[in-house]
Formats: C-alpha cells, structure tokens, sequence
C-alpha cells in the first residue's frame, strides 16, 4: 500500500478486560489467559520501548486562605504517565499511560488534547485502565482532569518524549463509520490492530446504508449510500488526496431495509441483492461504471427476513445467501443464478434472536464461515458451512452484551478474518483475532467514540 497522503488525528484508549469463565467478554481488569482475546499488552510493551516507570502524579489540596471556607477534599484518582514518543517524520506522537479511579467510586477522567477536544473516560471504583493517545502533526499536549482538577499534563517536547521505530504496516482493509445523522469518516487500518484517520465524510443525507461496491473494473473499491426513508441513492468513489467524490447520485424506491453486493455472473464487477423486510419484495440489481443500474429480476420473497448475506458456499465464482429471521428463528441458505433466479440449498430452524450474521474467513479454503452474535444475551457461535447447505459449530462462547457492529475485516494481510467490534453506547472498539478451531484472541481494545450507527470494511486501494 503507497503512503497515506492525508494524516490527521486519532485517539485510543485500551481498557485490559478479561473472559468470562467460557470465554466471552466481560468488564473486570484483572490479567486475562494468554489466548482469550481480552488479552492486553502494556503501553510501554513495543517494538524498542522501555518502561518509563513513572510515579502516578497527584494533585494535593492547596491550603486554605483566610476568611475563605476549606475546598472539598481533592479526589483520590490518580493518572501515571508511562510513555511518550515520536513515532516518525510527520511528529505523530503517542503519549500512555494508566487512569486509576477512586478506591471508592466510579471516577470520569476528561483528557484534553491540543485541539481542545475533551475525551471521557469511565473507570469503576478501584480499578486500573490502560490509556493510549495518539496525535498526527502541531504540537501535543495531553491534560488529564477529574473534574476541573488537574491530575497530569504531558508535551512531546519534554525530555522524555522520544522517538521510536513502530514495526506496523498499513493492513488491507479500509473501514468506513457513519452515523445516520449525517456524517461519517475513513479509517485504514493496522496490522498491530491499531486504525489511522484518512479523513472525513459528509454525505449531506441521513443514510442507513453503506455497502462497498466495485462497479468499474479498476483497482479499489467504491462505496454505496442508500437512505431508505428518502430513497435517495449515491455511488461514491473514493481518492486519497480528495477523498470521497460522487459518480452518481439518483432515486430509487423507498424502504428498502437490505442493500448487499454479490457476485452474480462471476465478472468480478458487483451486483446488488436488495429487500424490503415489511413488503417482500427482493430485486437483483445489475450496476455499471457510469452509476446507473438495471434488473436480473424482481421477485416477492416472504416477509421479516432480517438478515440478508452473501456467503461463499462452494468452488465456484458466483456467491450464495443466508437469509435469517430473528422472531422465528427460520434460516435458509439460498443459491443465486447468473440469470436472476434463485434456490435453495437448505431451510432449517436456528434458535431466535440473533441480531448479528457476520460473514467470514477463518481458514485458507476461501469458502464462508458465519460469525453469530446476540447483543441481549451476549452469547456469540462461530458456525461453519458445508456446500450441501449443512452447518456447523466452530464455538459457542459467552461475550458482554450490547455490541451492535460486529463486521469483518482484514487488518494483518493474512488472508483471513478479524472481527471490528463496537458498542455505540460506550463507544468501546476491540479488533478480535479470529482463530481456525475457533479460539479468539485481542489485536486491540480501544474507544472509537460513542454514536457509530455502523461500520463497514472496503478496500479503496485493491491491494
């Protein structure tokens, strides 16, 4: 991958969790087993670092002035700050180090950066996390407060802050975050887990649906914007020195709840599976490069389908389906024809509730494995499937609940899967190693920040 052109700010903040006993998430801070994917490595543990071994730095309260009445005690939270280095030529700089809450209540650390930006951070009584911050360009300073006292302060241009060699490369994958207010941005990401900023994005419409597309033949992938309340519909293509620009904007139809692209007629040019889940009705859409569009067929499907994905299911270029409904329960995997018409390779019964069906690749037979999750419950399968449309089990583990993007990527250029997970609550993100017996491991635990409405991977640069 060239060079990125673009560089900008970002910020992380890695909270060491650990498994539950079968191996799901959960938010306690002690050390966590070497291959569970809560496993997290110290600030200082990188590629020529060493530890600082700073002390943790307290404010004590100044003494009383006459005749004025005595300040409230000052909080007992306290932050250390470990490490600061320059990363390379640009003056990226990455300061570290640990927040340490009140032994007896949840303390609020507020880090304050150059810009002026204002980070929350939520530590519960008596517990340690880990904080990282990272800053492209101008001249970093990090402020740590609890409330409008000041815990810690750091710049890069005090002695300590010194340069050091980063061994990650750029992974393959790009990744685009939206809101359905009406913005987004593009992040690329890490082979260490970590994501670099490449820019922002105005879409100047509430969308609901972002799908990268390849609709020209050339390297690099495009992107799709659909709003099904307006049904104003918007291919993109995306440079590293403009960003994003429009190749088409037109109107479709309004309410379609599915938009995915496939693989059709096995030209390596996408196509389009889209489905309104209250009406039925199912198209397959044929796209080209000018951004207009035709129809393979338009057909009524039964209704509720909640989960429409494309899967790889056996040898051949084409792609198939899995169709999910979440009340029922009801699962079918569904064969595509160049033609536009469909079958079925199987109709069985799953259990309900499953609000994530994640396709992925967790061994080197290209063909798909399922990731499944429920946020209300927590409990995520990794399932994998035969080309006579029987499935099986890699997993069956314990998460926390309340992750509502669960999408995959590849970030490590190994050819399979990781998982980008996230809670748009919280705003919590952790990068999940994905394992061929069906282990899982931590790349990366950080905050994205909260009011994601999803994420999707894309490859702009085709590599």
């Amino acid at each position: 991958m060239t060079p990125r052109q673009r560089r900008t700010l970002t910020a992380s903040f890695a909270l060491p969790l650990t498994l539950a006993l079968t191996g799901g998430l959960a938010a306690t801070s002690s050390a966590a087993p070497a291959d569970d994917w809560s496993t997290e490595q110290p600030a200082d543990a990188r590629k020529g670092a060493t530890a600082a071994g700073a002390a943790a730095l307290e404010v004590a309260p100044a003494p009383a002035r006459a005749g004025v009445a005595e300040a409230a005690a000052a909080p007992t939270a306290s932050v250390a700050i470990s490490d600061c280095f320059v990363l390379d030529s640009f003056g990226t700089t990455e300061i570290s180090g640990t927040l340490t809450a009140d032994s007896a209540a949840a303390t609020t650390f507020s880090l304050t950066d150059s810009f002026g930006d204002v980070y929350d951070v939520d530590v519960p009584a008596g517990q340690t996390y880990v904080f990282s911050y990272v800053e492209d360009w101008g001249p970093t300073t990090v402020e740590v407060r609890v409330g409008t006292t000041l815990l810690a302060s750091r710049s890069r241009d005090v002695p300590d802050c010194t340069p050091t060699t980063v061994s990650s490369t750029y992974g393959k994958d790009e990744i685009i975050r939206w809101s359905t207010r009406g913005y987004g941005d593009f992040v690329s990401t890490l082979t260490d887990g970590n994501t670099e900023l490449l820019g922002y994005w105005d879409p100047n419409v509430e969308a609901d649906i972002v799908v990268p597309v390849e609709i020209d033949g050339q390297r690099g992938d495009e992107f799709m914007v659909y709003d099904s309340v307006s049904g104003r519909q918007t291919f993109y293509g995306f440079d590293f020195v403009d960003g994003p620009f429009v190749i088409s904007d037109r109107q479709w139809s309004k309410g379609w709840d599915v938009v995915k692209p496939i693989q059709l007629d096995g030209d390596a040019l996408s196509e389009l599976v889209v489905y309104n889940s209250v009406t039925g009705r199912q198209v397959l859409v044929n796209l080209f490069s000018n951004g207009t569009t035709g129809t393979y067929s338009d057909r009524q499907w039964s209704r509720g389908w909640d989960v429409v994905e494309p899967i790889q299911l056996d040898a051949d270029a084409q792609s198939e389906l899995v169709v999910y409904n979440s009340v029922t329960g009801r699962q079918v995997l569904v064969n595509l024809f160049s033609n536009g018409n469909t079958g079925t390779y199987s109709d069985r019964q799953w259990s309900r509730g499953w609000d994530t069906v994640e396709p992925i690749q967790l061994d080197s037979d290209r063909l798909s494995e399922l990731v499944v999750y429920n946020s209300v419950t927590g409990r995520q399968v990794l399932v994998n499937l035969f080309s006579n449309g029987n499935t099986g089990t890699f997993s069956d583990r314990q998460w926390s609940r309340g992750w509502d993007v669960v999408t995959a990527v590849e970030s490590d250029n190994t050819a399979l899967s990781e998982l980008a997970v996230y809670n748009s609550v919280t705003g919590r993100h952790v990068l999940v190693d994905l394992k061929a017996g069906g282990g899982t491991g931590t790349y990366l635990d950080t905050f994205w920040g909260r009011g994601w409405s999803d994420a999707v991977r894309i490859n702009f640069d085709g590599d």
